[in-house]
């Protein structure tokens, strides 16, 4: 699809030093003065995907061990990296109190760049970039975790429910004392996500959007009613859009289903597993492939 193709700014110059050292400086600066909420877990030192996981679970047990039940709701920002407006990430420096130095460098690192579009030979004129950071870029994911800091801290002040991040994907956990109660509430956290994103030119890939409904070991369907089949969310053109509720996520490469086990992350980990040694077997067996010692 076309929307699939995004430039990518991987060429090889001096300045991705600079790009490098000006990103390890402001890393320091966000761990030392706490300028990023902690439920973001992209870009971040000594954080990843596998801390994001964890946390997430961890907090849905403990939600379990209190005999409540909880949801989640994941979704995609578009776009992401391409739509980060330039002025108001220059005004978020500067509220977080940064160098002068540091978002005047800033501001000369987003200001006047160009790009040119080749496909097949053909080669487009000079595109204006007024908007985004450049993928590829070590700087980019910096930037993108202190655009949206102010929607974590928003989510701070949220009452029985959590927002996580990772780069521009978002995961919503709500819990309550009914599954209809959760539903209802889930459905409010995004609005504000929606309208958030909204306000800082952002908006979210609804064709991603995806929402479970976690099990108790012992459900009690007299207490806390049946798992939904669906929820209603809002959508960024005032209509309503009815996500289905799935059994199993694909959450940051984890795969998590309702139960909270990991029999069907296990069985799709260790069927990639078998193909990759089955294509080694092919290397291996080829007359002109790789040798013993390499294989």
């Amino acid at each position: 699809m076309p929307k699939s193709y995004r430039p990518v700014a991987l060429l090889e110059c001096l300045s991705k030093l600079l790009e490098k050292v000006m990103a390890k400086r402001i890393l320091h600066e966000i761990g030392e003065h706490s300028l990023v909420p902690t439920g973001q877990f992209g870009a971040c030192p000594h954080s990843s995907t596998i801390h994001a996981g964890l946390a997430l679970t961890h907090d849905i047990a403990g939600i379990h061990a209190q005999g409540g039940c909880c949801a989640s709701l994941q979704f995609d920002v578009q776009g992401f990296f391409d739509s980060i407006n330039h002025t108001r990430l220059i005004q978020t420096f500067r509220r977080l109190g940064f160098a002068k130095a540091v978002c005047e460098w800033l501001s000369s690192f987003l200001k006047d760049r160009m790009v040119q579009l080749r496909f097949n030979g053909f080669l487009s004129d000079p595109i204006d970039i007024s908007v985004g950071a450049p993928q590829g870029s070590p700087l980019s994911p910096v930037l993108s975790i202190i655009y949206t800091g102010d929607l974590l801290r928003k989510a701070e002040s949220w009452r029985d429910s959590k927002l996580f991040m990772y780069i521009d994907d978002g995961n919503i956990l709500v819990s309550g004392p009914s599954y209809g109660v959760v539903a209802a509430t889930i459905a409010n956290r995004y609005r504000d996500c929606l309208q958030w994103l909204g306000r800082a030119g952002l908006s979210i890939e609804s064709e991603k959007t995806e929402v479970i409904f976690y099990s108790r070991t012992k459900p009690r369907p007299d207490l806390h009613g049946q798992r939904p089949a669906s929820i209603r969310i809002p959508a960024a053109d005032g209509e309503e859009l009815t996500v289905q509720s799935s059994d199993t996520i694909r959450y940051l490469g984890l795969y998590i289903n309702h139960k909270l086990n990991w029999f069907q992350h296990i069985t799709i980990m260790a069927t990639r597993t078998r193909g990759t040694l089955k294509a080694l077997q092919l290397l291996g067996n080829s007359i002109r492939g790789l040798d013993h010692g390499n294989w």
